[in-house]
């Protein structure tokens, strides 16, 4: 860009660096003989790029499930939870609660990381919910000639 200020020209010179840094430098025309140093470069800020992925989950009906996450980059970092790739109302941190599990309540889980630089999403991770075991507890079977009662009790 050149501007002309009676009878000197000047012309603003941007040098985009191989890194992604930019120098910028103005120099005087028509006599002048000097430059204005450029200031340091600028760093891009550094996209996110995550460190830890949440992991599969497996979880008794009745039970929570915790996935957890950590990413790098320019700060500040955000987080949003998905389940099923829909967005989580609420669920921004770097970890991710489920509320007690039902049976049907399998699941995918991801998390994307988003910073001025960008966003980027984390691998998958499975939620696998099982039923209760149930077990009889032989000290409890009471037998007569008639009738046969057996209590279990859920582990």
């Amino acid at each position: 860009m050149i501007k002309d200020f009676g009878r000197r020209a000047f012309i603003k010179k941007t040098l985009t660096l191989l890194s992604g840094l930019s120098m910028y430098g103005c120099g005087g025309g028509s006599g002048s003989s000097g430059t204005t140093p450029a200031p340091s470069p600028t760093p891009a800020p550094t996209p996110p790029a995550f460190l830890v992925h949440p992991s599969d989950q497996t979880a008794v009906k009745g039970d929570i499930a915790t996935f957890e996450t950590l990413a790098s980059g320019a700060e500040p970092l955000f987080y949003q939870w998905q389940r099923n790739g829909l967005d989580i109302p609420g669920a921004t941190g770097l970890t991710y609660t489920t509320s007690p599990t039902a049976l049907g309540d399998d699941a995918v889980f991801s998390v994307i990381a988003t910073n001025s630089a960008g966003s980027v999403t984390s691998l998958d991770a499975q939620l696998t919910v099982l039923p209760p075991k149930i077990t009889a507890d032989s000290t409890s079977v009471t037998v007569d000639s008639t009738l046969l009662t057996v209590d279990n009790s859920l582990i």
